[in-house]
């Protein structure tokens, strides 16, 4: 799940040990341009230069953090994987191509997508919908009447609009879009 808050942007997923990073509020957001990519986050000092910038993948839950160390892999049910500075990333399809200084190269190839079933249920009496992770745990649950069914085609699933915000979660107005290949659940508050 990504969430963008006043002060920060909080990032949960099950590639993480802690299961969650806190971005600082300036961290720049933008969605994926290629088929591996839903969406990168970038990170830049004052001065503008970029730190880091973070690959989250359109497909599993592969996410990708490089910055002036190297590069660090992080998958779920494994340990991060850190590479050395000079390795290079390059989106290949729905994967993504990893060289090394020594270059030698390695594919991260994405696991299947879970089913809808799997991500979400919609639940009558509450007129809502619920969102899963892996375990099948409940990690949100949001009215239906805003969430609709994206356009085939798209890298989203749903998108959800509350303008007037969510009670219990915020009372700005937020933004919900759940991707098409993927768990990830991003709510953005404006």
């Amino acid at each position: 799940m990504l969430e963008k808050q006043a002060h920060a942007l909080i990032l949960e997923s099950p590639a993480f040990a802690e299961g969650r990073h806190r971005f600082a509020a300036g961290t720049e957001m933008e969605l994926g341009q290629e088929a591996a990519t839903l969406m990168k986050l970038i990170q830049r000092q004052a001065d503008g230069s970029v730190t880091a910038t973070w690959w989250i993948s359109g497909w599993s839950n592969l996410i990708l953090e490089q910055n002036a160390e190297g590069l660090t892999i992080y998958r779920e049910g494994r340990p991060p994987q850190a590479l050395g500075p000079d390795t290079e990333v390059r989106p290949r399809g729905r994967s993504y191509e990893v060289t090394d200084g020594r270059g030698r190269r390695q594919l991260l190839q994405p696991g299947h997508p879970p089913e809808p079933e799997q991500r979400m249920a919609y639940i009558e009496e509450r007129k809502a919908v619920q969102f899963f992770d892996a375990k099948g745990r409940v990690i949100a649950e949001l009215p239906a009447h805003g969430i609709e069914i994206a356009p085939e085609g798209q890298a989203f699933f749903l998108t959800g609009s509350y303008p007037q915000g969510l009670p219990g979660i915020s009372d700005r107005p937020i933004s919900v879009l759940v991707p098409r290949h993927n768990r990830h659940l991003i709510l953005l508050t404006h």
